[in-house]
């Protein structure tokens, strides 16, 4: 499976950390609109720290693309006011039937959103734990387990989508639920949330 990360801030680079494979096979490709800001991350080592574990970012463990790829799944770890640009600018890198999955906070008109995606399917959801980028080469999670919990809307409509999330997260070790109630539900409980950590994270 092919994996790809939109988004080069603290959530962006927890999942490449995670994605990154100890044989190098198959390597997650970090995307942007901006290739001389995500090239200037391959020039140092980065570490992700969660709980009590460290993970480490080489600048030979991922690729970046700025071109149209052939990715089943791609992650969307942006803001929520960069979420509709980076639907649309993300499509050109899916095969025909691959899959969206947003990771934003804030509340936003889900039907534009899945209009923006097309024909591929978006699965939306929330990493709830705190993410910091606190300098150029250090992420760390605030959380007291070894990694964030995820949580994905289960959508009956996006099956094969849902079998994407499941099999790419579980390939990383990344503890996760989907959640079967309403997407407001979801949304609004993730705000909640980041209200708690901070008053301005609930808006972007």
């Amino acid at each position: 499976m092919r994996i790809g990360i939109a988004g080069p801030g603290a959530v962006g680079l927890f999942f490449l950390s995670r994605f990154i494979r100890k044989d190098n096979s198959n390597p997650p490709v970090l995307l942007g609109s901006n290739k001389k800001n995500i090239t200037r991350l391959r020039k140092k080592k980065i570490v992700v720290t969660t709980g009590t574990k460290e993970f480490f970012i080489n600048p030979q463990d991922f690729l970046i693309s700025a071109k149209p790829a052939s990715l089943d799944i791609i992650f969307l770890a942006v803001k929520s006011p960069n979420l509709k640009n980076a639907i649309l600018n993300s499509r050109r890198f899916l095969v025909p039937d691959g899959a969206l999955v947003s990771l934003a906070n804030g509340i936003f008109s889900i039907g534009q959103l899945q209009r923006c995606a097309g024909k591929n399917p978006l699965l939306l959801g929330a990493v709830f734990a705190g993410l910091d980028r606190v300098s150029s080469s250090e992420v760390v999670c605030y959380a007291d387990w070894d990694s964030p919990v995820i949580v994905l809307h289960r959508d009956s409509l996006n099956s094969n989508a849902i079998d994407l999330a499941r099999r790419a997260l579980e390939s990383a070790g990344l503890p996760f639920i989907f959640h079967d109630g309403r997407l407001d539900d979801l949304l609004w409980s993730k705000n909640a949330y980041v209200a708690v950590l901070g008053p301005l994270g609930t808006l972007l």
